[in-house]
């Protein structure tokens, strides 16, 4: 019964990720934490959600969010992005 109610998770290996676009809304949410722009910041992220991602990078952008949301930790989150570009 649970997994008849629960939502089905696919998991898209073989997803060709739009590098472009990750590293330019990245850059949105380092320039967000420079400034200390929450909103802008979590903004850049959920357009991130909309597209289709490797499990590795929805699990770093999760962490980066976690990282925002969570602690409010901005130097943090550039940390976290710069390393995984």
């Amino acid at each position: 019964m649970i997994k008849k109610l629960s939502p089905a998770q696919a998991v898209a290996t073989d997803v060709t990720e739009d590098t472009e676009y990750l590293k330019e809304q990245l850059q949105v949410v380092i320039k967000a934490c420079e400034d200390y722009d929450d909103t802008a910041a979590y903004a850049a992220l959920d357009r991130l959600k909309e597209k289709q991602w490797k499990p590795q990078t929805i699990e770093a952008i999760e962490k980066i969010r976690d990282v925002l949301f969570l602690h409010s930790d901005f130097d943090g989150a550039v940390e976290l992005i710069e390393y995984y570009i």
